[in-house]
């Protein structure tokens, strides 16, 4: 009998490389074959091929899935399923109040400065999921001509599970938690490349991730970091 979580519902492994395969290997399919089908993480797929997909990935000993077998839609439920089930949100709880803070600076270079620098203090395995969640979500939002599937609406899809708190919340907390998620997974989509090309092989301990983040322009970024970190924005 196989282990019905082998792949699902766990914690995210501190080596990308433990990541189930079909994870990334899901967001490059739908970045080749999912930029021509309308509603894409909007429209379902059937509950029956959804079933049949997650225990293929349970069976495999690398977590890996057959693309071809399934529609298009069936593996971007997969993916979704996978961060939906994630023990801990992709932003951490440790980290929530910096996201927090950093959802609500104006737009700009400051908040694109600040969401790159918050990023570089989640594990590895977070940020290459960011990494290539917002990748994928860019380019399925720039052909909106076909996806109809715009920033907004894929933001709104993807964000209630990327930014969460353990403390307890009332009804407009969480309404407002939801906002700032909502904010915060926009601009990743709409700005990944600027965001995601400047951390590549910034991957160094939290410590350096300071020094490591605004080599430029260091001594302003690093001004706006500490306002953020210290809670004085």
């Amino acid at each position: 009998m196989i282990n019905r979580k082998r792949w699902f519902d766990r914690k995210l492994p501190s080596d990308p490389k433990d990541l189930p395969k079909f994870v990334f290997g899901a967001a490059k399919y739908l970045e080749k074959n999912g930029v021509i089908v309308d509603g894409l993480f909007r429209v379902h797929s059937s509950k029956e091929l959804d079933s049949k997909a997650k225990e293929e990935i349970e069976k495999s000993s690398s977590g890996n899935l057959n693309f071809s077998k399934y529609p298009v839609h069936t593996t971007a439920s997969m993916l979704k399923l996978y961060l939906e089930n994630l023990p801990e949100p992709l932003f951490t709880y440790e980290q929530y109040r910096v996201f927090v803070k950093a959802s609500v600076i104006p737009e700009g270079e400051e908040r694109i400065n600040t969401i790159r620098a918050v990023i570089l203090l989640l594990p590895l395995t977070n940020q290459m999921l960011l990494k290539e969640l917002s990748k994928l979500l860019s380019v399925i939002a720039n052909n909106y001509e076909l996806t109809k599937m715009n920033s907004t609406n894929l933001a709104i899809i993807f964000s209630s599970n990327l930014l969460l708190t353990e403390a307890p919340q009332t009804f407009q907390e969480s309404m407002k938690e939801s906002q700032y998620a909502t904010s915060l997974m926009k601009t990743l989509i709409e700005e990944s490349g600027r965001i995601f090309e400047a951390n590549d092989g910034e991957h160094e301990d939290v410590e350096d991730a300071e020094i490591l983040l605004f080599s430029k322009k260091k001594k302003r970024n690093m001004s706006l970091f500490s306002k953020l970190v210290k809670g004085k924005w």
